[in-house]
């Protein structure tokens, strides 16, 4: 009824929704004030300011104050906090414009019922109160009320922030002058609150929930009642200005009130005016008292102390209470009932006021005395049974209002005796006796009460009768009630601590009675021992006995217990010594000795104690268990400490211990009693002497020597044990402790257990600490270590080695005294092995590195031994100290640092010169490692150091401070110029860390050598930064200042004919190696001379370029010549050719052809004359570069992908053809057979790496025709006896290039598979695929290859699924070498199906799929491919298979997924066929990765076929690129017929849709058939979208020719091979294709025609 629809909207009608504050704007724009509020007194808010008035208020304050009085809580909370925001900057004449309309907008927000609105209010005006200081005064009382009682908020910060702004406006001295002056205005509004307001007058009903004005109306109540308690506390209201609130019926009736909260302010207020204005409650006794007292059965937590607090000031303050009210109905029964239920959760809080309560009732108030107290105790009883008192403190209140009350009745002289009796027996008798079986009484404070009331009758029973007689009668219940316990042999350890805390705190020797007791039980007890009755038993509460009650400071008692001189010594060799026999006894007699002996004085004990323990066998075990009776206070103890430095004990000790080490020498079983014992005994404090000390380690050390013959483990295990505990400084330093402690640390080598290892670093740990860093023993210890060190040690001695240091390195107590230990620690670097020259191979035979001399020896036809790893495990060793000295975290030193974090100055760290000069070693062994490549044949622990000292030298040296790092780099480059190689490339290193690691000036100009004649080592240097400039791009003008300034003083010399000017023409190539294209073009000039001299050097000493002829026997400097004038053409050839003429094209054209020459004749020495190896590398990039510039336009090796767009150079115009008419086949006619001789030739040094990686580069842009053409050593095998014979020339390559698949150097295989792969058209063309058979065989060699794979794969990957990546296969080993030359082999088999024609690609597939071979590779190809989408993008499937490229897991993975993508182009429909045969997890895994980029990358190469394809007279070719389909139009005379070929998403594995379009002349049936034929075709045939539109095409071409199809598969054509039918029925005339008959005939085993069924 009236309800809008719901989707009308609110703002209806109007443009803009509505706004607070915008109608704060709008309204009363021409007004200038409206009134706001219920009080006559600064009602008035203002909104904008008239033209005629002028009040100050800002602009934004006024809106401010607007929207104050909104209802929005939202709105006001807003405004609220814009208040607080723009009042903060004001002046005082701002904030007194706004403090007359302040306490109206307050009165009515520090009520509201949002807490929050109150404590902004009441913060708001705090601002207030800062901004007008005295001020205030003027409207104080117009808001004093509400700002008082808002001092008493239930919600706590707005409490304190009315509490804050109260005391800023009031100084403590001047606040209750403030409470005074406002006094009236305060009360008047508590009366006010309490009186007439209702939760309807508080709020506004009719926008306000009952709930709401509920809520405020008690939160009002309440708030109201504490500001009066609070108030009476600090002023005292007059009786009139009270007399209008306490005569009001309604004040009175807030006592029932059903909110707790506000009964307990009523209560308070109550306490508080009995406290200060007693007189006003006197005149209003009749409603006070039943008021009060009725109600002391409240059991609100809040509630309840505040009604007995206010009874106990009823009752005090007015005499005759008792009489306006009814005790035995309206007050006693509540109270009963609330002690017998235990107070419901408040005892804690009210039970202490029983006692007071009890004393103001008079005996005649209570009637019947005796009846009155038994039912008042009797409730306390069935407080104590009552299940609903859980708590301990409720239930300490219970037991002590108890005990208190009782002791109050016993103390009146108004009782009747026999009454107390009666009360002693039955409740304070009863509660002790309970106690003892309820545990929860027992600890309840019930003994300490209790002993406070027994103290005092035992003062007081001299003087008073009655309390002797209640004091006997308690103490001769309770002894017996013991003496009963006793004889039944019950438990007696709750009467013992009941004893023990009643007699504690000293009053033990002023309860005689207690004290009598305690020997009473002591008797009972010693008689039943002699009895041998429970000897156990009572052993240990005698035990208890003395040590709980402490007899010992209690004079008269120990005097009975122990009567007469050596009582104690009596009495335990008489009675407790006997016990010492039997094991059961054995714990509880030594706890009784010790209980006994502790009250003797010290000297005595130890006597005693000492008698006792070495007189029989057990003594050990008696030892142990005193020492256990003694407990943590036995190592302070001084009668321990007197006992166990009696010289008997030592040399029992002492006997223990050689016991068990010599049981534990010998292998036999240690005495395990024997073992505690003695470690209860120095847990306890003994200190041996020295000599005795020395006497124990000369034994550990002669059972060490021992070795094998005892449990070492054991041994050592016992010995460091012992040596813990044992605390002799002196002797650890030199001598006999000296070498036991240097025998442990050396022993610690890890091997050991966890347990074992930590205690023998405790051991040394703790003498080291004793004795200092400076001292032998530690010198002695850093002697092992550097012996160590020089030696070859295992990983885990090496890494416990430097952890050991580590922990001495943290004992120092400075820097300095740290950085001496490490220095001392260091062995001297020429006594270790010195970096092995393996480091510097691949530069100087790669000539990166100039070497006028030498390094190898002139053969080397044996095996150099493994490189040195001593210098980088020291530098590793050093590493790790220095991080521990310089303060850097294991987490730090574990993460690896990315290469641009710069790292400041103030986190560097400097280091002393002669720690700089061990740095200089550092920096050469993280080189030296990081040039050794051949990593695969260090051993696991020589890997993980060459890892580890790669990243913490990293780290280390980053961490250096400018002033460190100088003196280093000026270390390493004085190094650098004169030792070149390896501290050339240290050099490098640092400055390349430098630049990563820091924002200093590199100065690289001032570190390049400026020289007239160049060393090695300058030349080394001088390239180093010139690599240096290049890679950080800066000084890069080097490179050319140094090509002009060398090719000008080579220019100066004549070139090559004068001695000395090859390392110029070196240091040239170099440049133009690092110059970018732009200072290419600078140079060409100098180039260009350089290369005439070239000219003029061939003319002069054409000898020296060894042309064609044998040069094993060459020198090192003669290798040198031809190797820099090779590396020179090449580097020209490949950066600017365009700078070479005609005639210097024909010089390197022909200089390779007679260096190629030269290496055919010197082929075998290769691999052993390092001379050679130098000339072959060269001469073979030389080829390379003219190979792959000179070559084919647009060539690339077989099994990489087209080359990008490379720079046209200007070439003399028949150069290409003179390179593939004669110079090519002089250059590849050689390599191909050195390459074969090499890669079969032994390699001892694994140098071929080298040569391989130049060679093959070479090769692989070799064309296939020359390939064919080379004549390579005849080589036929014995297991192809029966395969399909090609011809020999490829028979050879596949023999001899095949295996090659399977070689352990990765360069090899890539040149194989790009070789095999360039052969695949020529074994297409070659094979006979004439036959009927349906299968063809790949050639053997890559099968071998695909078998053994499949092999190591099939074990590798077994417990993988397909489509779950099996991880990555690290280089290095078998398995990768394999898995590369498997993955190679298919990638060749895959270029071959390519290459095969539309007959023979099928019989391929078919022998593929039949033999299992491709089902195989596909399982594998996805269980080594990655899973993440990420890496898995289209760059990962195109593998660039680079000859030069090391090997890598990745490559490994990018090759699985270019053989997918070989599998998905050239046989779509096994690939398909296997992919349906998957389970759903690995078909959703390889659909993911085929949609991603497999599919895509199809399509384009399908779309650009298609778009490349021959036109055609009848058939047109139409690709619609948005949605992946083809369409077809065949076209004849007038008419046209259409196919619509569509790909799905997940090409090739889903399959393909053929749609029919228009048709002319062919039936439905005929039309059918032809896309049936077609869908086939492109559904399970292998080949592409083009094949089987073309296919499709002849069908209709041959169908209109009236060619009729085979009536066996009803086509025209063959689906397979594309033939006719041909062979015709001589009885029906039908004619069949040659497959379809040989296929019927072998499945229906007859001859019969398939449509006559005559004989065929």
């Amino acid at each position: 009824m009236g309800k809008k629809e719901g989707n009308a909207q609110r703002t209806k009608g109007n443009t803009k929704a509505s706004s607070s504050s915008r109608s704060a704007q709008n309204l009363g724009q021409d007004v200038g004030f409206v009134g706001f509020g219920t009080t006559a007194e600064s009602a008035f808010v203002p909104l904008l300011q008239s033209s005629d008035v002028d009040d100050g208020v800002p602009a934004d304050l006024r809106l401010v104050l607007r929207k104050m009085h909104k209802k929005d809580l939202t709105t006001k909370v807003k405004a609220l906090q814009e208040f607080l925001d723009l009042t903060e900057p004001l002046g005082e004449a701002e904030m007194l414009s706004v403090l007359p309309y302040w306490p109206s907008v307050y009165n009515k927000l520090a009520t509201d019922g949002d807490r929050r609105v109150r404590e902004l209010a009441h913060s708001c005006l705090m601002s207030v109160v800062k901004g007008v200081g005295k001020n205030l005064a003027l409207h104080l009382k117009t808001m004093c009320g509400v700002w008082y009682i808002g001092q008493s908020d239930p919600h706590a910060p707005a409490a304190q922030a009315a509490s804050a702004a109260w005391q800023a406006a009031f100084p403590p001295s001047k606040l209750k002058g403030a409470v005074t002056f406002c006094l009236a205005e305060i009360i008047s509004l508590i009366t006010e609150n309490i009186t007439v307001a209702t939760p309807q007058t508080l709020s506004d009903p009719k926008v306000t929930p009952v709930e709401e004005m509920e809520a405020k109306y008690v939160r009002t109540l309440a708030m109201s009642l504490t500001s009066l308690a609070n108030l009476l506390k600090v002023a005292t209201p007059s009786d009139e200005q009270l007399s209008s609130l306490l005569s009001h019926t309604k004040f009175w009736k807030i006592s029932k009130h059903k909110t707790g909260s506000v009964r307990q302010a009523f209560f308070e207020t109550l306490v508080q005016l009995g406290s200060v204005l007693p007189d006003t409650l006197t005149p209003h006794s009749k409603v006070l008292v039943p008021a009060v007292l009725p109600n002391l059965h409240d059991t609100d937590p809040s509630a309840a102390p505040a009604v007995w607090a206010a009874a106990l000031q009823v009752l005090t303050v007015i005499p005759t209470a008792w009489e306006h009210t009814s005790p035995q109905k309206a007050v006693f029964p509540n109270i009963f009932k609330f002690i017998s239920c235990g107070g419901e959760g408040v005892a804690g809080s009210t039970f202490p006021n029983l006692l007071p309560l009890l004393s103001k009732i008079p005996a005649s108030i209570m009637g019947d005395q005796e009846k009155f107290l038994g039912r008042w105790f009797c409730s306390f009883k069935e407080a104590l049974d009552s299940t609903k008192v859980r708590a301990a403190s409720e239930l300490s209140a219970i037991v002590t209002a108890y005990t208190e009350c009782l002791m109050y009745v016993f103390s009146q002289e108004s009782v009747n005796q026999t009454l107390k009796s009666k009360l002693l027996e039955e409740h304070l008798v009863a509660l002790l006796i309970r106690s003892l079986s309820d545990r929860r009484v027992a600890n309840s404070g019930l003994y300490a009460t209790l002993a406070t009331y027994l103290l005092a009758w035992d003062k007081a029973g001299n003087t008073k009768a009655t309390t002797a007689a209640l004091n006997t009668f308690f103490w001769s219940s309770l002894t017996h009630s013991l003496t009963a316990v006793v004889e039944e042999g019950g438990d007696l350890e709750p009467y013992i601590t009941m004893i023990s805390k009643i007699g504690s705190a000293g009053k033990a020797e002023n309860i005689s009675s207690l004290s009598l007791l305690v020997f009473k039980l002591w008797t009972m007890l010693t008689d039943q021992l002699k009895a041998n009755m429970q000897p156990e038993a009572n052993l240990v509460y005698l035990s208890k006995l003395l040590s709980q009650y402490d007899i010992h400071n209690s004079s008269n008692l120990h005097s009975r217990i122990f009567s007469g001189e050596g009582a104690e010594e009596q009495f335990l060799t008489t009675q407790i010594v006997p016990f010492l026999t039997s094991e059961d006894l054995l714990p509880a007699a030594s706890s009784l000795i010790w209980s006994v002996v502790k009250t003797l004085d010290c000297d005595r004990a130890g006597v005693l104690l000492t008698e006792m323990c070495t007189k029989d066998s057990s003594s050990s075990l008696t030892v142990q268990h005193i020492l256990t009776a003694a407990g943590p206070s036995a190592r302070t103890s001084e009668t321990v400490k007197v006992w166990l430095a009696n010289s008997e004990m030592v040399s029992l000790v002492i006997k223990l211990i050689v016991e068990i080490l010599d049981n534990l020498a010998e292998g036999k079983n240690e005495n395990t009693v024997n073992r505690n014992t003695i470690k209860s005994i120095f847990g306890a404090g003994m200190n041996f002497s020295a000599g005795n000390l020395e006497n124990i380690v000369r034994l550990i050390i002669n059972g060490l020597e021992k070795g094998d013959s005892g449990d070492i483990p054991k041994y050592l295990d016992f010995v460091c044990e012992l040596l813990i505990l044992v605390d002799v400084k002196p002797i650890w330093n030199c001598g006999i402790g000296a070498d036991l402690v240097l025998n442990l640390f050396t022993m610690d080598n890890g091997s050991w257990s966890t347990t074992i290892q930590k205690k023998m670093e405790s051991v040394w740990m703790k003498c080291v600490r004793q004795v200092g860093l400076e001292s032998l023993l530690v010198i002695r210890m850093v002697d092992s270590v550097r012996k160590m060190l020089q030696e070859n040690m295992t990983g885990n001695v090496f890494y416990r080695c430097i952890s050991k240091c580590e922990n001495l390195l943290n004992i120092a107590g400075d820097q300095k005294s740290g950085c001496r230990f490490i220095l001392s620690l260091m062995p001297e670097w020429d006594q270790l092995e010195i970096f092995s020259n393996q480091a510097l191979y691949q530069q100087v035979f790669t000539q990166s590195l100039w070497l006028s001399q030498p390094i190898f020896p002139v053969v080397m036809d044996e095996a150099e031994k493994m490189p040195s790893l001593a210098r980088p495990r020291v530098s590793l060793f050093l590493c790790n100290l220095l991080a521990t000295y310089l303060g850097f975290s294991k987490l730090e030193l574990a993460c690896e640092d990315s290469d641009g974090d710069t790292i400041p100055d103030c986190d560097r760290n400097e280091l002393e010169e002669e720690m700089v000069m061990h740095l200089v070693q550092v920096v050469a062994s993280t080189c030296y490692l990081e040039n050794i490549k051949e990593s695969s044949a260090f051993n696991e622990a020589e890997i993980e150091v060459k890892n580890g000292l790669e990243r913490k030298s990293r780290q280390l040296v980053s961490r250096l401070d400018k002033e460190t790092c100088r003196v280093l780099q000026h270390k390493l480059r004085g190094l650098s110029l004169s030792e070149g190689g390896l501290w050339s490339d240290a050099l490098a290193w640092l400055v390349r860390l430098q630049y990563k690691s820091s924002e200093w000036d590199l100065r690289l100009p001032s570190l390049l050598p400026r020289v007239d004649s160049w060393s090695d080592g300058e030349l080394a240097t001088a390239v180093q930064v010139l690599q240096i400039a290049k890679d950080v791009n800066s000084g890069c003008g080097m490179v050319t200042q140094t090509a002009t300034v060398e090719s000008g003083r080579m220019m100066s010399l004549g070139g090559l004919i004068s001695a000395g000017s090859e390392p110029l023409l070196w240091l040239v190539t170099r440049c133009l190696v690092l110059a970018s294209n732009s200072q290419l073009d600078t140079l060409k000039d100098e180039v260009a001379a350089v290369l005439d001299t070239l000219l003029v050097f061939r003319a002069d000493s054409e000898e020296r370029l060894l042309y064609s002829r044998n040069i094993c026997d060459i020198s090192w400097a003669e290798a040198n010549t031809v190797a820099c004038v090779a590396n020179f053409l090449a580097c020209v050839v490949t950066r600017c050719p365009d700078v070479l003429s005609a005639e210097l094209w024909d010089l390197a054209s022909c200089s390779l052809v007679s260096w190629c020459s030269s290496l055919e004749e010197s082929q075998t020495s290769i691999l052993t004359r390092p001379a050679v190896m130098l000339v072959a590398v060269a001469v073979c990039r030389l080829a390379f570069t003219m190979g792959e510039l000179l070559g084919p336009l647009g060539h690339h090796p077989a099994l990489a992908p087209p080359p990008e767009s490379s720079k046209d150079w200007t070439l003399p115009p028949k150069l290409r053809e003179e390179w593939a008419e004669f110079f090519s086949e002089g250059v590849f006619s050689v390599l191909l057979p050195v390459f074969v001789t090499v890669s079969s030739s032994p390699d001892p040094n694994s140098i071929s790496s080298y040569l391989m990686t130049e060679l093959g580069s070479a090769l692989v842009h070799c064309p296939a025709p020359l390939l064919l053409s080379v004549n390579l050593t005849p080589l036929f095998l014995v297991q192809d006896v029966d395969s399909p014979q090609l011809p020999d020339s490829i028979t050879f390559l596949y023999n001899h290039i095949g295996p090659l698949l399977l070689s352990p150097c990765r360069h090899t295989q890539v040149t194989a598979g790009h070789i095999l792969a360039g052969l695949a058209k020529a074994t297409a063309d070659a094979e006979d695929f004439s036959g009927e058979e349906e299968e063809k065989e790949v050639p053997r060699r890559l099968l071998e290859a695909i078998t053994k794979g499949t092999t190591i794969l099939e074990n590798l990957l077994s417990e993988f699924n397909v489509g779950e990546t099996a991880g990555t296969i690290p280089p290095g080993n078998l398995t990768h070498t394999v898995t590369m030359g498997y993955l190679l082999a298919w990638r060749v088999v895959l270029c071959l199906i390519e290459q095969a024609g539309e007959e023979l690609r099928p019989k391929y597939s078919e022998f593929l799929r039949s033999q299992g071979h491709l089902e195989q590779l596909l399982n594998h190809l996805f269980r080594l491919l990655p899973t993440s989408s990420v890496a898995l993008e289209t760059s990962f499937f195109t593998v660039p298979l680079l000859v030069t490229s090391d090997a890598s897991s990745l490559e490994i993975q990018q090759l699985s997924g270019s053989c997918w993508v070989s599998v998905c182009r050239h046989l779509p429909a096994l690939a398909r066929q296997w992919w349906q045969g998957l389970d759903k997890t690995a078909k959703d895994m390889v659909e993911k990765v085929t949609c991603s980029t497999v599919a895509p990358m199809l399509w384009r190469e399908e779309a650009t076929a298609i778009a490349g394809a021959e036109a055609t007279d009848n058939m047109t070719l139409k690709v619609r690129d948005s949605v992946k389909e083809v369409v077809a139009t065949y076209t004849i005379d007038e008419g046209s017929m259409e196919l619509v070929v569509s790909l799905p998403s997940n090409h090739p594995l889903g399959g393909l849709t053929v749609e029919s379009g228009r048709r002319v002349g062919v039936d439905t049936g005929q039309w059918r058939k032809w896309m049936l034929q077609l869908t086939t075709f492109l559904t399970h045939q292998n080949g592409t979208i083009l094949d089987g539109l073309n296919l499709w095409k002849r069908n209709v071409d041959k169908r209109f020719e009236g060619v009729e199809e085979c009536y066996i598969c009803f086509y025209i054509l063959h689906g397979s091979n594309h033939q006719l039918p041909k062979l015709g029925c001589r009885t029906c005339k039908k004619k069949f294709h040659s497959a379809c008959l040989y296929k019927w005939f072998s499945t229906s085993n007859n001859s019969s025609c398939p449509l006559c069924r005559n004989l065929f």
